[in-house]
């Protein structure tokens, strides 16, 4: 019986310290800016890593639905965040919430979407009008309902940023942690009771 309990406690722990459904994905090359030279992340993708040289960065992702919070803490630049649906229309922007760093969130559907991430004042544009206002206390939605079709401005100093995406949505799914604890105490106490009849 010890053994077992043994057994049992060093698969917890490590079950315990193995975290799930985390991602981290670096930038291959230098991502693109427009609709179609986005780097797509995979599902599962918790935090993307990153540099900036007088661009912005797009990445394409895909979402199950329900809140969804990101954020660039963790970067050595001003950033700005602005999130689009897949083919480019603008949803949400954000410049300074943390500081110089910055968040976007809301309630969304399921599906594709798009998440720029540029230095303080390299803005994106449709059809030569600002699609955010420049006004950047808070979080802004789009001014205009036309898709992303170029960025312009003071690209100012280059730097490392990070992007990470967080959920308040709760899964009813249990983690792999989880199931590996349930299943193994369900072993220890089958295996107890079988010692017992004996």
């Amino acid at each position: 019986m010890k053994k077992i309990i043994k057994t049992f406690l060093t698969m917890s722990a490590f079950a315990l310290s193995v975290p799930a459904n985390a991602l981290v994905v670096n930038e291959v090359g230098d991502a693109g800016q427009l609709v179609g030279s986005e780097q797509v992340v995979a599902a599962g993708t918790t935090t993307i890593t990153g540099y900036l040289s007088g661009d912005a960065d797009l990445y394409g992702f895909g979402w199950g639905g329900g809140s969804l919070t990101i954020d660039t803490l963790g970067s050595s630049i001003d950033t700005q965040l602005f999130l689009f649906d897949s083919t480019g229309a603008g949803i949400f922007a954000n410049d300074d919430t943390y500081g110089l760093l910055s968040e976007v969130s809301g309630n969304l559907a399921a599906g594709d979407y798009l998440i720029g991430i540029s230095s303080y004042n390299y803005d994106p544009y449709a059809d030569g009008n600002l699609m955010f206002s420049s006004t950047w206390s808070g979080q802004h939605p789009a001014l205009t309902a036309d898709t992303l079709t170029a960025w312009s401005g003071s690209t100012g100093s280059g730097g490392n940023y990070q992007i990470n995406f967080s959920s308040a949505t709760s899964s009813s799914v249990p983690e792999p942690g989880t199931l590996a604890l349930m299943g193994l105490g369900l072993i220890g106490l089958g295996l107890s009771r079988k010692k017992r009849a004996a």
